[in-house]
């Protein structure tokens, strides 16, 4: 019997990753495959549940598991499409810049890191590029491009809180980082018309709750501390307008940027 169970929970999880591999490699039979690996282990896990496992504590343990599974699958469903760590990004977001095609929000201190290497800084500047030239049409607060970034009042209070007795050394280092990158902008939007000009706004802010990056395809978020170093730097991937995350997210950044200073491009 002993064995028996063994051989059915193998087969059961075999035939689970079959399924899910055939939704990778056959697009069109994604959903389907995701719903049967879906179903055969939840029949695996009842019938451990139910069957294999006698023990009340070890019941509570796999219970407290399926609960865990139980949310992380609704937070698929409602757009949470990955996890990951800030650090060693920089193909995620070159890739991000690339597959912009009608929609750019970035935020960040100085945005130093998007011209950090060649591949980053050309694959902004050719979505900056691809996007005004559609002259699409758009709202105030709204516009196609929108770029967040810290102003000089929030650069210092950065290197306060970052800076300890360094904070004079970093405040000088921000302050070169965002010379350098309104440079980069300047020279990107130079032969721009004015239609071109204005799908584009730099909002400057001296705070900035959290990280918030939109290409329209995705919604990128990653937390902030006050208090502790950005050291963790947890992103959340939302599919862009789906689920109550991301629109909550979006519609918190709208009324922000409604409240901040806008910085002239013709000052680049």
């Amino acid at each position: 019997m002993k064995y028996k169970r063994i051989w059915i929970i193998l087969i059961s999880v075999l035939v689970a990753a079959l399924a899910a591999l055939c939704g990778v490699i056959w697009n069109d039979y994604n959903a389907i495959s995701q719903g049967v690996s879906a179903s055969i282990i939840a029949s695996l896990l009842f019938w451990i549940f139910t069957d294999v496992i006698q023990v009340s504590s070890e019941r509570d343990y796999l219970s407290k598991i399926i609960i865990r599974m139980e949310n992380l699958e609704q937070s698929k469903s409602d757009g949470l499409v990955d996890i990951h760590k800030r650090r060693d990004a920089d193909k995620f977001w070159i890739d991000f810049a690339n597959n912009a095609e009608d929609k750019l929000v970035i935020s960040g201190t100085t945005l130093h890191k998007w011209i950090a290497s060649d591949e980053s800084k050309k694959a902004l500047a050719n979505a900056i590029k691809r996007i005004a030239k559609k002259r699409i049409n758009f709202e105030r607060y709204n516009e196609p491009i929108i770029l967040i970034i810290f102003s000089d009042l929030g650069i210092n209070l950065e290197s306060e809180r970052r800076g300890g007795n360094n904070r004079w050394l970093l405040r000088d280092d921000l302050n070169r980082e965002k010379i350098a990158f309104c440079k980069y902008l300047a020279d990107i939007i130079r032969d721009f018309n004015p239609i071109e000009r204005s799908s584009i706004v730099m909002y400057e802010t001296d705070r900035f709750p959290y990280m918030y990056c939109n290409n329209g395809k995705y919604c990128v978020v990653g937390t902030y501390f006050d208090n502790r170093s950005d050291t963790m730097n947890l992103q959340l991937i939302f599919r862009n307008g789906i689920g109550d995350y991301e629109r909550e997210y979006t519609e918190d950044i709208y009324n922000i940027t409604k409240n901040l200073p806008v910085r002239s491009l013709s000052s680049l």
